[in-house]
């Protein structure tokens, strides 16, 4: 094995090298991990020492270039149309945009009726338990305002059910 030589360039900079012919290779002292680590520390120090210089940077382009900046947000909402939808539903209650279709798919329709139609243009209601926010279901518009209009009490839509059978329905 080619013979390895240390070259000290000062505090904490130790450099290996090895002779291969008649070239001198650098042996490197740490790891890609550990240099990507130590620039990552080394950008959050810088950052932590000119956030409200960067901050005020950032705010006087951004005035300067109002129209251009309101620009590209409105164009990237454009592009990620479901950004926001997506964001509040795992936010809110821990799904995502995909599980929610998928659920949907899982159940043929509305939880309840069973219905392919949402039944509105606001689309699908993700049925949830308001205490704990756990995911019951999908549901249509019109069978959500049925359970809101119950305040999700079983003895009312039970009490419901009783009044329409009473009645021929």
């Amino acid at each position: 094995m080619a013979e390895q030589t240390i070259f000290d360039l000062g505090p904490q900079t130790k450099v290996r090298v090895k002779r291969k012919g008649k070239k001198l290779v650098f042996i490197s002292p740490e790891t890609p991990e550990e240099r990507r680590a130590r620039i990552r520390g080394y950008q959050r120090a810088w950052s932590a020492r000119n956030r409200e210089k960067e901050k005020a940077k950032n705010q006087a382009y951004r005035e300067a270039n109002r129209e251009r900046e309101n620009a590209r947000c409105r164009q990237w909402f454009i592009d990620n149309p479901n950004y926001r939808a997506n964001h509040q539903l795992k936010k809110k209650y821990g799904i995502t945009l995909a599980e929610k279709d998928a659920l949907l798919l899982k159940q043929g329709g509305c939880a309840i009726c069973k219905s392919g139609d949402p039944g509105s243009s606001m689309g699908w209601h993700l049925d949830h338990c308001h205490e704990s926010k756990k995911v019951r279901g999908v549901l249509c518009a019109p069978c959500n305002i049925m359970l809101g209009g119950a305040k999700d009490n079983s003895d009312t839509l039970e009490s419901a059910i009783s009044y329409l059978k009473r009645h021929g329905v």
